[in-house]
């Protein structure tokens, strides 16, 4: 009788640690398999997003450095260009993605491009998703409004505080 109740228990505490085996192996699974997931994914982002991590890695250092409190440096995209009564280009902020129009210097290379570039074309598809670096320096400026009857910007004889590109540089092509 001994004997059988030994071996009885034996028996169940043998079972029993298999029990236990299994489960940390099905735990062991599922944490790799989960490990994996997230590695796949990682790479499906890294893939997709490429140029975007290397966008902000080069905005995070152009942050990084201390600035005057006159100057900002932007990222900024997919520039457009009309004519209208006056000229205007208008950038997409890489950031807050919303489309703002900069004063600028029209003698900069850059923005020479653009105009000829996207010219007579809506939207500018030759340069849609093009990435710039643009610095700009707030300026005390004088006032202008349109004349139309002249065609032309006159100065209105006062001053205001502006923010004007004065550099602008390609980082990446579209």
């Amino acid at each position: 009788m001994r004997h059988l109740i030994f071996i009885l228990l034996s028996t169940i505490s043998i079972l029993s640690c298999n029990q236990n085996d299994t489960k940390q192996k099905e735990l062991e699974l599922k944490e790799r398999e989960l490990a994996l997931k997230e590695k796949e994914f990682a790479l499906k982002d890294k893939d997709s997003s490429n140029l975007r991590t290397s966008i902000q890695e080069t905005a995070k250092k152009d942050s990084v450095k201390k600035l005057p409190a006159d100057t900002k440096i932007l990222t900024l995209m997919s520039p457009t260009y009309s004519f209208g009564d006056l000229p205007h280009i208008t950038f997409k902020d890489f950031t807050t993605h919303k489309e703002e129009e900069y004063e600028c210097n029209w003698d900069l290379p850059a923005i020479k491009e653009i105009m000829k570039k996207c010219e007579d074309h809506e939207g500018c598809p030759a340069l849609k998703g093009q990435v710039y670096t643009a610095t700009l320096k707030f300026k005390l400026l004088d006032a202008v409004e349109y004349n139309p009857e002249s065609g032309a910007e006159e100065p209105t004889g006062k001053k205001e505080k502006r923010w004007v590109m004065v550099a602008l540089k390609k980082t990446s092509t579209p």
